[in-house]
């Protein structure tokens, strides 16, 4: 017999193998879903928040264009994650995949999304299996 065909039964053998694990809920897929430990302050917090003694002058009177050297705008994952937290996306019951998948963000944008909530202590990643009733109870 040529053993390259004995090659690919044996990966057809280990792939069927793997399928019937599955299958048999013998072995589990897990995912990653993101959840949300912490709440931005939204712009108008961040306002009235600042104390104005540390923007007075050395003569105890206001610093010009106090409000205007203020950072007003949001960064683009301030903006997503109010996005994704109004859309209920971070639950912990919709899979890391399915928000890609349903909101056209990448790889990369979700990686830098998930350090930047991680660094500011805002997101959580739990993985677990799935259930029927996440992602929108879509498979």
């Amino acid at each position: 017999k040529d053993p390259s065909t004995r090659l690919v039964s044996s990966e057809d053998m280990a792939y069927s193998m793997a399928v019937w694990l599955l299958a048999q809920n013998v072995i589990i897929e897990l995912k990653d879903y993101l959840v949300a430990t912490g709440t931005l302050k939204t712009e108008q917090e961040k306002i009235e928040s600042i104390d104005v003694a540390d923007h007075l002058s050395p003569c105890g009177e206001s610093a010009p264009n106090f409000k205007s050297s203020q950072s007003t705008s949001s960064s683009s994952e301030e903006l997503l994650f109010h996005e994704l937290m109004e859309a209920d996306c971070l639950d912990g019951n919709k899979s890391i995949p399915a928000i890609c998948y349903r909101f056209g963000i990448d790889r990369l944008r979700m990686d830098r999304f998930k350090s930047w909530g991680q660094r500011r202590k805002l997101l959580e990643i739990v993985s677990r299996m799935a259930y029927p009733t996440d992602d929108w109870g879509v498979p």
